[in-house]
């Protein structure tokens, strides 16, 4: 008998005898419907992180990218099928994802009807797109609500709004939120006759009625910074929004229409900040995106900025702040066309340390902290105490942050002890309290982790924040071997009596390699000298398939390897760490290129010295990452 090679689509179809292609014919349909255009995607088609970071960077190139590697494809489509869509060629399209951002309206226009792109997440307008549909865009479109499935998140427990309410009901759930303030002290603040009016006929709306739904807005701030738990405000906040909305769709007149947008990204912003503090953070992206759409309506610079900002730190929060650096570009281009009297361009800049401080580079960090410490040389009223918030008083806790991040608890320490003794809320005082701790345990000392670790779980059994619980398994994951003191094994046990919030990160597979990826990117980040190759630093959706099965293997290697000595690994030098993940990738070259070129496959010696670091860092990265 003779023998047979037996062939097989790449979807694991074993192919017919008689088929001389290389995909079955269930792959051959697809692949000719692919070609005819695009195929229809569900609403949380846009919502993964690759494409809310590529549409952040406002590259029409780099959304491109970021569509035809979705994982909603099940594989990537090639770029001659997308040229094709639009009539251009294979090497068109690789300029252009390859490129510096498009500028022509059209083209853009053209690209975004083409991928079906959501009007709500475009960084422009489209020619036809309407008031009316803008309108839609904050108050309607699913992005506002979170779950894409048409009952939006934050409106879970009322539809009516202000308008339905009784005055006293309204006074009731205000004093509920913050007990401080009595009935009195909020009619006093609150023109509630002036509300009822406008709710009687929308028709009403004026000057004054706005004012009085600024007044809403300014309680609404004031009673989240005051509560215990943030999520007692959110049913007012989802009242208040159903009001701003409402109006939104009667209001006659630029100027009307301008001031009700500014003050439903001014919320929308508030509604996010209570659904990042429950740890619900698509959702709160997804409010952060209604809030720039807003921002951009009413051509507030300001305010849009400040909304990228937000959502530029969610990435930062996420552990992924090589996507939050592009987004806070952005932002600080957007600051930079605002009130230069406000404090916002400082407040970017400390998010900007914070997200330097996560890839590695301590120099960037401090000129970025330095920045963000100019914010005392303002004058007047710098900030508003709602959307914008940022007067500096946090920046020693900041500071603090992020030195805990670059592991110099030297640096970090006197900065934290500095924040601890100003007057802060509760959360804050705990988040200190737990980055306090982290210095313990980077300095190997079991007495100083364990009274500060106490401390913070103390005020994570006051407050129920999910942000601080949060950050106490993030600390638990760092004991390590200290837990064979019996005061920090006692420390881990009560940490792990706390529920894990269902953070985005947990929700979504650890894809592997990915970890690796991330960590030679933040390597090359911060080793590398001047400009870095594009290729160097493309995120993992851009890697190609080889390079993303070699960092898997490595990643998995090094794993094992930690595993093996029982985290003695950490005894080693940079060194030794550098030369076995080099070691491990040499041989991930030799499996996919038959005949590599000998710079790819050079000793450990020969390597460039940012090559030796970078290596280093991401054995480290994996390592702390065990358990």
């Amino acid at each position: 008998m003779t023998n047979r090679t037996v062939r097989y689509c790449r979807c694991g179809t074993r192919l017919a005898r008689d088929n001389r292609q290389h995909q079955c014919a269930a792959c051959q349909s697809k692949t000719r419907g692919l070609a005819a255009g695009p195929p229809d995607v569900p609403v949380n088609f846009w919502d993964t992180d690759e494409m809310r970071d590529a549409l952040a960077t406002w590259n029409m190139g780099q959304v491109i990218a970021a569509y035809r590697h979705h994982r909603f494809h099940g594989r990537t489509i090639r770029q001659e099928i997308v040229a094709g869509w639009v009539g251009i060629t294979q090497a068109q399209l690789s300029r252009i994802e390859g490129g510096s951002a498009m500028k022509d309206l059209d083209r853009l226009a053209r690209w975004a009807r083409t991928l079906g792109i959501p009007a709500g997440l475009l960084w422009f307008k489209l020619p036809e797109q309407s008031a009316r549909e803008a309108d839609e865009q904050i108050g309607r479109h699913p992005e506002a609500g979170g779950s894409g499935d048409g009952q939006e998140h934050a409106r879970g427990t009322s539809s009516s709004g202000v308008e339905d309410m009784h005055r006293r009901e309204l006074l009731r759930l205000l004093s509920l939120a913050a007990p401080a303030l009595t009935a009195a002290d909020l009619e006093d603040r609150l023109d509630l006759d002036r509300l009822e009016y406008v709710a009687a006929d929308p028709r009403r709306l004026d000057a004054a009625a706005l004012d009085a739904y600024g007044a809403v807005n300014r309680q609404l701030w004031t009673v989240f910074s005051s509560a215990k738990r943030k999520s007692t405000v959110l049913p007012l906040v989802s009242q208040q929004l159903d009001t701003l909305f409402g109006a939104l769709y009667e209001a006659r007149g630029t100027a009307t229409r301008s001031r009700l947008c500014g003050l439903s990204g001014d919320l929308l912003q508030l509604a996010g900040e209570v659904l990042f503090d429950g740890n619900h953070y698509v959702d709160a992206a997804n409010y952060y995106v209604s809030a720039a759409v807003a921002g951009r309506e009413a051509t507030d610079f300001d305010l849009w900025a400040c909304a990228m900002t937000r959502h530029a730190f969610i990435s930062v929060y996420e552990r992924q702040p090589a996507h939050a650096l592009s987004m806070l570009d952005v932002a600080g281009r957007l600051a930079s066309r605002g009130d230069a009297g406000l404090s916002t361009r400082y407040w970017i800049d400390a998010v900007l340390a914070e997200a330097a401080a996560g890839v590695g580079d301590l120099d960037s960090c401090a000129r970025a902290l330095d920045r963000a410490e100019r914010v005392a040389g303002l004058g007047g009223q710098f900030q508003n105490g709602g959307w914008l918030r940022f007067d500096g008083s946090r920046l020693a806790e900041q500071r603090g942050t992020c030195y805990v991040q670059l592991r110099r608890p030297d640096l970090a320490e006197p900065a934290l002890l500095e924040a601890l003794d100003k007057d802060l809320s509760l959360r804050r005082h705990g988040g200190v309290l737990v980055d306090l701790a982290h210095v313990g345990v980077q300095l190997r000392d079991p007495d100083r982790l364990v009274m500060y670790a106490d401390a913070a779980l103390v005020v994570a059994r006051q407050t129920g924040s999910g942000v601080l619980t949060r950050r106490l398994h993030g600390l638990r994951r760092q004991l390590g071997l200290l837990t064979t003191d019996r005061h920090v094994g006692r420390i881990d046990r009560e940490i792990g009596q706390f529920a894990e919030p269902d953070s985005e990160e947990q929700r979504m597979p650890d894809e592997p390699g990915r970890a690796f990826r991330e960590a030679w990117i933040a390597g090359v980040h911060r080793h590398y000298p001047g400009e870095p190759k594009p290729g160097y630093v493309a995120p993992w959706a851009e890697t190609p398939d080889w390079e993303r099965a070699s960092a898997a293997a490595v990643e998995e290697q090094v794993r094992a390897f930690v595993a093996a000595t029982d985290g003695r690994t950490a005894r080693l030098s940079r060194e030794q760490k550098s030369r076995f993940v080099a070691l491990c990738w040499i041989g991930q070259i030799f499996r996919h290129f038959p005949d590599p070129k000998p710079a790819y496959v050079a000793d450990w010696p020969d390597l460039p010295p940012w090559q030796r670091e970078t290596d280093a860092d991401i054995f480290e990265s994996i390592e702390q990452r065990r358990g």
